[in-house]
């Protein structure tokens, strides 16, 4: 969050500048000496960096090529590189927001927890599903979820 005394300027230069969104964090960080105001700028600037519609198309690219890559491993037994592959598209897509698709890679893990019979682990994701699932409102999520758990 922008500290209340760096809002002014943030306002002025992202309503007031031309160029892309990108362009105005860069001329903030020019803007300000201020420790405090760079590092908020720069997590903006990082999260600006990400929402971009290429970088969206790369995740989502890397994300279903690591799922399906997950779910041929399970098919073929290989648990454990199951497992490495939807931690990947947990981690990937933790930060970037799509919470569905968190969702989905916490379904993922849970289930090849419990082909791997290591039940704490896996009750520990289908919670983290359903918690999403809830705060979200997924109800078909939140149902599953509770399936799975029962």
């Amino acid at each position: 969050m922008i500290p209340p005394h760096g809002g002014k300027l943030v306002d002025r230069v992202i309503k007031n500048e031309p160029g892309t969104a990108i362009e105005k964090a860069n001329r903030l960080f020019q803007l300000t000496l201020d420790e405090e105001k760079v590092k908020d700028l720069r997590n903006m600037y990082t999260k600006i960096k990400k929402d971009t519609p290429e970088t969206r198309t790369h995740i989502f690219t890397k994300y279903n090529s690591l799922s399906d890559q997950g779910w041929d491993y399970e098919r073929e037994g290989k648990y454990e590189e199951a497992l490495d592959s939807f931690h990947q598209t947990l981690n990937l897509i933790k930060d970037m927001g799509y919470k569905s698709l968190e969702n989905q890679s916490h379904v993922a893990v849970a289930l090849t927890y419990r082909r791997l019979e290591d039940y704490p682990k896996a009750i520990d994701f289908y919670r983290q599903s359903l918690e999403l699932s809830r705060k979200y409102n997924y109800k078909d999520k939140e149902l599953a979820a509770l399936i799975h758990l029962a």
